[in-house]
Order: C-alpha cells, then sequence, then structure tokens
C-alpha cells in the first residue's frame, strides 16, 4: 500500500497516513493499534508487518471506526478500544455530543476473531489488564470514568465500574511500580469553569442542537471539499471537529494524573500548573522515572521520583522545553 503525498501535507491528512496511538510489545513483536489503519504485528528483527485487525470487516455489525489503546494477555489475545464506530477520530467533536458508540473488543489469537466485551462506552480509551490478567480496564474518556470487565472468577464475563467522578478526562493506563495505576488525564474539570461534557449531558436540547448544527456545517464544508478540493476547507473541518482542537480549547492550564489502587481507590495524585507538559495522554513509570506523553506537545516529558517515598522532587530548571525530555510539569 502506497500514499503520495504533498511535503507540505498538514494534520488533517492523518487518516491517509494512519495514526499510531497505542502501542505494546509481546514477544518481540511491536503490536501497533493505528486509528484509521488497523491493529498490526510488527516484527522488530526484520520489520515484516501483518495486520491483524482490518478497519473494513465489522465487528458486531460494526465496522470500528477510532482504533485507539490495547493490551495482550499470555496467550497472546489483544484487548483493544474502539472509541467510536459513528466517526473517524478527526472528527471527535461528534462522538463527544452523540450517544455513546465506543467499545472494548478481544481479539482471539488462536481463531483471529473479534468479540465485543463492553458495548456503548462513551469514547473507550485506555486499556490495561491487571497483574493476574483477572480482569481488564478501559477508560471511558467522555464520562469522566475508568470501567473494568472481569475475565476470570465469579464475576467472569460481566462489567462494572472501576471509578468514577474522575476529575477529568482519562486517557491511558498504565500500571504502577508499587501496585496501582497511572490514570493520565487528558483534561481536567474545574469547578470555576463550566465543563462542556457535563453542560451537553444535561441540556439534551442543547445536545441535539449541536449535534445537528456540526453535522449540517460538516458535511457542507466537506461536500465542497470533495468537488473543489483545497487546503482551506479540509484545514478548517479538522480544527472545527478534531478532538486536539477541542482539548486546548478547555484547557485550562492543569495537569492532573491519578494514582489509584488495586481496586480503584484513589490513593493519590501529581498535579502541575506550570502548562510545560500538558494534556497529558500517558504515564509510564521505567526505574525510578516517570515519563509522559501527550500528542499536543513536541517533546517527552520526564519526573525524576524520590527513591524511598516515590514522592516527585522538584524541578532541577526552569527553561523551556526542547524536544528532549524535561523535568517540569
Amino acid at each position: 500500500m502506497v500514499f503520495l503525498l504533498s511535503l507540505k501535507a498538514g494534520p488533517w491528512e492523518e487518516s491517509i497516513c494512519g495514526r499510531p496511538l497505542g502501542l505494546r510489545f509481546s514477544d518481540r513483536k511491536l503490536i501497533v493499534a493505528d486509528s484509521y489503519l488497523g491493529i498490526f504485528e510488527v516484527d522488530i528483527d526484520t520489520g515484516k508487518k501483518v495486520r491483524l485487525v482490518d478497519p473494513d470487516v465489522p465487528i458486531g455489525g460494526l465496522k470500528p471506526k477510532v482504533i485507539d489503546d490495547l493490551d495482550i494477555d499470555s496467550d497472546g489475545n489483544i484487548y483493544w478500544s474502539d472509541a467510536s464506530t459513528q466517526i473517524y477520530l478527526e472528527d471527535g467533536l461528534v462522538e463527544l455530543i452523540s450517544q455513546p458508540s465506543g467499545r472494548l473488543i478481544k481479539y482471539d489469537a488462536k481463531t483471529k476473531k473479534n468479540e465485543v466485551l463492553i458495548p456503548r462506552v462513551h469514547f473507550a480509551n485506555g486499556v490495561q489488564l491487571s497483574p493476574a490478567q483477572d480482569f481488564v480496564l478501559v477508560s471511558e474518556t467522555f464520562r469522566h470514568k475508568v470501567r473494568r470487565y472481569w475475565l476470570k472468577g465469579p464475576k467472569a464475563g460481566t462489567s462494572d465500574i472501576f471509578v468514577s467522578g474522575l476529575p477529568g478526562m482519562p486517557d491511558n493506563i498504565r500500571p504502577r511500580k508499587d501496585g496501582g495505576y497511572y490514570l493520565s488525564l487528558v483534561t481536567s474539570r474545574n469547578p470555576d469553569h463550566i465543563d462542556f461534557y457535563d453542560l451537553t449531558s444535561r441540556c439534551t436540547g442543547l445536545r441535539k442542537f449541536l449535534a445537528r448544527a456540526t453535522a449540517i456545517v460538516q458535511n457542507f464544508v466537506k461536500l465542497i471539499n470533495y468537488y473543489y478540493p483545497n487546503k482551506f476547507c479540509a484545514n478548517f473541518s479538522y480544527k472545527i471537529f478534531s478532538l486536539g482542537v477541542i482539548s486546548n480549547w478547555i484547557y485550562r492550564g492543569e495537569t492532573i494524573i491519578v494514582e489509584v489502587d488495586e481496586v480503584g481507590k484513589i490513593i493519590g495524585s501529581l498535579q502541575g500548573s506550570t502548562g510545560i507538559v500538558k494534556l497529558i495522554s500517558e504515564t509510564q513509570q521505567i526505574g525510578d522515572n516517570l515519563f509522559f506523553g501527550s500528542p499536543y506537545v513536541p517533546f517527552l516529558g520526564r519526573l525524576r521520583l524520590d527513591k524511598k517515598s516515590a514522592g516527585a522532587k522538584k524541578p532541577s530548571s526552569g527553561k523551556k522545553p526542547s524536544v528532549k525530555a524535561k523535568e517540569e510539569l
């Protein structure tokens, strides 16, 4: 598969190029969840690529449109999130004001088939297996909660709420070295400001109006761009409807990472207000360092942890960030 793109291609062409959102290693294979192109297995020694999940093949009668995150169990089965069956990632605003259509899905390594585990998740996002692999977690981003699906034990085959009422929208979930999980909140909620989701969820009339208005504008702009392709219309549509623009619009200068234990109880948090590392989508603990990733800043963040208390040290520098890792939140 080959695409010819202009060297001046913009982010609005991500549906052509693809956009990897979830990465995991398994037996010297890199498993990649690409929002638009599917789930791939990449041999890190030979470079050989195999597509495991094709987004054009319906699952449970619906095609996955936003393949997001994944995790892999000891048998090679892949648990992955489909954030929406209604829209593509570039049109994230539409999903926010629509009825939930996301799903948690299991890819069976033996049968090569997919099974829907939890339907109707409002933007299914980060995925993480428990250490014992007796349950799997998935972020329900637009409803500020994390859901749990039981894989083993008396509750196997059922789901419940792992943690709810979070002070922001959870993105990826990753394990803590001392047990429990880091929940990266890509946006925060502040009682001094109106929360867009809370407002639209309470006012159904407003949500319906916005859904219809955005559909009209979106279809009109895309129709023009279809018959008269131009960079202005493509960029306008992307900036109006993409999640990146929404996230920056509702960003209040606060960065929050919530720490929860094995049963979903909040045990701590990391917070910052410098605005340097913001809109965090993932937190990874490697040794005595925490690394932070965000799709909206051009660098990797790093925070050194106190070896005794695992508390964060104060920043060693106040310099503005470059593409290198920085130690400020």
